[in-house]
């Protein structure tokens, strides 16, 4: 649902004002190169999606963080201060991320766990960059804003509820696939956001 609503505002952004925010369980457990700190330190050697997200980040000019938990992608984004988010996580996780930062649109992608929860996760690269270039303006989706000399992949693959008043629980949780109100609420919210 929050998708759709996102979606459906056409947001269109200059590439530096998008997050894509990401959990620390994409990369894969054995990696000796801890990107938590800092992404860059990712080697791009295919053995996780990360080097996926960081060609990216290259690509487009974009803003890259992997948080461990709830704490820590909300002091990102408050140091970031993006005008919208790519958020990569589970069900759970998404919900209450999304919840955390409203009035700021995020687009929630599900992370894969074929190992489990927050083991050597993945994520659906092509539709993740779909999201993206959904909120990027039109000038920034070629590319050419990309930072130079930057490296490139080298693998195989390029806050609180509020109530509407109609039994819902507000944009950021709403659950109802046609919620007028809740649609009016997240206009205003992402107008003034926008600003």
């Amino acid at each position: 649902m929050n998708n759709h609503l996102v979606t459906h505002h056409d947001i269109r952004l200059p590439a530096e004002r998008i997050l894509i925010l990401t959990p620390h369980c994409l990369q894969r457990d054995t990696c000796i190169y801890k990107i938590t700190r800092d992404v860059e330190n990712c080697h791009m050697c295919g053995g996780c999606n990360v080097g996926d997200l960081l060609a990216l980040k290259h690509k487009y000019g974009l803003h890259l963080v992997v948080a461990t938990g709830g704490t820590l992608a909300r002091q990102l984004v408050a140091q970031a201060r993006p005008k919208a988010i790519v958020a990569v996580a589970c069900e759970r996780d998404l919900t209450s991320g999304i919840q955390d930062v409203f009035p700021v649109p995020v687009y929630g992608v599900y992370n894969e766990r074929p190992f489990g929860p927050c083991l050597n996760t993945r994520v659906n690269v092509e539709k993740l960059e779909n999201a993206i270039l959904s909120m990027m303006r039109e000038e920034d989706r070629d590319g050419s804003k990309g930072i130079p000399g930057a490296k490139t992949y080298n693998g195989a693959k390029p806050k609180a509820k509020q109530s509407t008043g109609n039994g819902c629980a507000g944009a950021a949780a709403c659950t109802q696939a046609d919620c007028g109100a809740c649609r009016a609420q997240f206009a205003d919210a992402l107008a003034s956001a926008q600003k």
